[in-house]
């Protein structure tokens, strides 16, 4: 955006020598940092209960709504950011933290990194890192760099991303630098927000993820209602790990 409109980079980096700071946080890197902020605590060993409480306090803190809506309407959004955090953190607590206590070991949790690459004459190039976590593995010994993702979805253009992501290199060769070994390799957690879209009601466009919106429509014919005429009309991508590809899948009825 920023090279596409010159004004919004003047406003943001140049007005009064400084540009503007606004004192609320974009609400997507809001919830990506409260949701890290959850999962940290779990890595160190914190209990569900304390890591949601952090993970709310982080959002509420970053107060991601500006004056142009009115206060129902932030409460509002506030709510779903709120539960949907939450919801992430939970989703992580049950269904990936199992896996990691038992198969690896925490050896570091944001823990910044400041490794030399280079030294010219006076000058010292330090590549500055903080690996979201770095893990041991508890049958070989050896380390595993961690790295949580936010995002809408997990499609196979987030997948082809993966060969390049720059941060991925850097961390692993700053973890590397430190600890003496390299690292095994990349841990990838993808938490999917999903999609907002206008809801009629409060006119205001609010997340549709059945992990805080559960929506369901009937399938079949009238009369009395039966568990297998429900469906939820969700979708999301899924990675086969024997074909590398990513296939669309949609929960069953009933």
């Amino acid at each position: 955006m920023d090279e596409q409109c010159p004004r919004e980079r003047y406003l943001k980096y140049n007005y009064n020598g400084t540009g503007l700071i606004s004192s609320a946080r974009k609400e997507a890197l809001l919830i990506g940092g409260s949701v890290h902020e959850g999962i940290d605590l779990l890595f160190q060993g914190g209990i569900l209960e304390k890591a949601l409480t952090v993970a709310e306090d982080h959002y509420l803190e970053g107060r991601p709504w500006g004056d142009w809506l009115l206060p129902e309407q932030k409460e509002i959004l506030t709510g779903d950011g709120l539960h949907l955090v939450k919801a992430l953190v939970y989703a992580f607590y049950t269904c990936c933290l199992p896996h990691y206590r038992e198969q690896y070991e925490t050896v570091g949790v944001e823990e910044e990194i400041n490794w030399l690459v280079r030294k010219i004459g006076p000058i010292h190039l330090v590549c500055m890192s903080r690996p979201d976590a770095i893990l041991r593995h508890r049958e070989s010994g050896r380390l595993w760099h961690v790295s949580h993702k936010t995002a809408k979805r997990f499609d196979e253009i987030t997948l082809s991303k993966l060969d390049v992501d720059v941060q991925r290199f850097a961390e692993g060769l700053a973890v590397w630098a430190k600890y003496g070994s390299p690292v095994e390799g990349t841990l990838y957690n993808y938490l999917i927000k999903g999609d907002r879209r206008r809801d009629d009601l409060t006119n205001l466009d609010r997340y549709t993820t059945g992990l805080i919106r559960p929506y369901v429509f009937r399938q079949g014919p009238g009369g009395v209602l039966t568990p297998e005429m429900i469906r939820f009309p969700y979708e999301w991508d899924e990675l086969d790990i024997k074909s590398g590809k990513v296939t669309k899948n949609r929960p069953k009825k009933g």
